[in-house]
């Protein structure tokens, strides 16, 4: 109630546990509560949005300064999350059944793309961008498309977003972390991968 007064202020114990119940927002404790959201606004105003759903608005697509493959980085990089682990894996690599599903990273690549690289499943590959170099294991897939390469975040010892492409949209103000050019190498020695 306190951190969240607009939303959740006109909650208590008490009128939870009547037989209605009580649908948030409802701002202060003579709020009946809101049993349709966007009807009217949080402050009251009378149907502000008419047909009593949200209303959204269109923008004019503009494209991001998305890096482009070229001569020195064809691929493009692209990260993702695996099922087991979230985020940087700070809880989930402390339970031992999931370590036991997914242990370290494998950047996944096209079969077509591995076969012109020279590249097999499990090798050890160096992937580079502009802004750093990492190592990482290969998984060979038809699930991501020629000339994409895909890989998580999750694991310290392959971090995939040093790859990523730090420019910002100027409308979302959110970073371009899905797409950032790299060029892969096939590492002859697998030794030095935390493994």
């Amino acid at each position: 109630r306190q951190l969240t007064p607009h939303y959740f202020g006109g909650m208590s114990y008490e009128r939870l546990e009547e037989p209605q119940g009580l649908q948030w927002p409802c701002p202060n404790e003579e709020h009946p509560g809101t049993a349709v959201m966007h009807r009217r606004s949080w402050r009251g105003e009378e149907d502000r949005f008419a047909r009593g759903i949200g209303q959204f608005s269109t923008v004019d697509y503009r494209p991001l300064a998305t890096e482009k493959p070229t001569e020195e980085y064809p691929f493009i990089l692209t990260t993702a999350r695996k099922l087991y682990h979230y985020h940087t894996r700070s809880m989930t690599a402390k339970v031992e059944g999931l370590n036991e599903l997914l242990n370290e990273e494998r950047m996944q690549i096209n079969p077509n793309d591995a076969k012109k690289l020279g590249i097999s499943a499990n090798d050890l590959v160096s992937v580079t961008s502009a802004r750093g170099s990492i190592e990482t294991l290969v998984a060979i897939t038809d699930q991501v498309p020629e000339g994409i390469v895909c890989m998580s975040f999750h694991f310290a010892e392959s971090p995939a977003n040093i790859l990523a492409n730090p420019a910002i949209c100027s409308m979302s103000v959110v970073s371009e972390l899905k797409v950032s050019t790299v060029k892969l190498e096939k590492i002859e020695e697998k030794a030095g991968v935390g493994r």
